[in-house]
């Protein structure tokens, strides 16, 4: 990791509050396969699955186009979060149930200590229930400002 990477601060940011969540059993940066659900034991479920895309520029800033570097950029910063559970009885309330518990608990600071600007959370409208799992994604995107070396 790079020792001025915002953007994989801001991720880690993402999975720790996650963990912090007590009915998230397990938190990963890797996301499973649907035919690898059945290999993963309970005890790790429901997982959160945190994803960090590239940041795309939306403004750059230069005090002297002279000089070839840009001062720094804003940009926006998708990171998604995929929830698996297992839930064969009723799955869309768990499903309501974890969207909340994520919601309050990814704005509870949305500023992550004032390293970004702006947090907004879309939830997908497309679930999936794969009787008897379940599996949902919320789309955070985050604007934020960096230099060229820290993105």
């Amino acid at each position: 990791m790079s020792a001025n990477s915002k953007r994989e601060l801001i991720i880690l940011d993402f999975v720790s509050k996650l963990g912090t969540i007590p009915t998230i059993a397990t938190v990963e940066r890797k996301k499973p396969q649907l035919n690898e659900l059945d290999g993963i034991a309970e005890t790790q479920l429901p997982m959160a699955v945190v994803l960090g895309k590239l940041p795309v520029p939306q403004e750059i800033k230069w005090s002297s186009r002279e000089q070839g570097v840009p001062d720094y950029f804003i940009s926006d910063l998708d990171v998604e979060v995929l929830v698996y559970g297992r839930d064969n009885v009723t799955p869309d309330s768990s499903i309501s149930n974890f969207a909340d518990d994520i919601w309050e608990k990814l704005y509870s600071d949305p500023t992550i200590g004032g390293l970004i600007r702006l947090l907004q959370i879309k939830p997908d409208v497309d679930t999936l229930i794969y009787d008897p799992y379940f599996m949902f994604r919320m789309v955070c995107t985050v604007t934020y400002q960096h230099q060229t070396g820290g993105i």
